[in-house]
């Protein structure tokens, strides 16, 4: 089976706690790959980024949201 970066990115994704498939696949259908999600980061501030990704993306709930954001908040991105 060939994989995609973006079948990596939705394996990657569901590590996280309370991120299923379904919610990794709707990230995933917005933001590729992991660049991509980080390049969307990358163009908010700090106090900006917990509720971004509920905004961006409908069907992810904001502690989700609050929870990748911590990533990209204590990461220099």
């Amino acid at each position: 089976q060939i994989l995609h970066v973006n079948d990596i990115f939705t394996r990657q994704l569901t590590v996280c706690p309370g991120m299923s498939t379904v919610k990794a696949e709707l990230i995933v259908s917005r933001f590729p790959s992991f660049a991509a999600l980080a390049k969307f980061y990358a163009g908010l501030t700090p106090k900006e980024r917990p509720a971004a990704l509920a905004r961006a993306v409908p069907g992810i709930p904001a502690t989700l949201s609050i929870q990748l954001s911590q990533f990209f908040i204590n990461s220099t991105v």
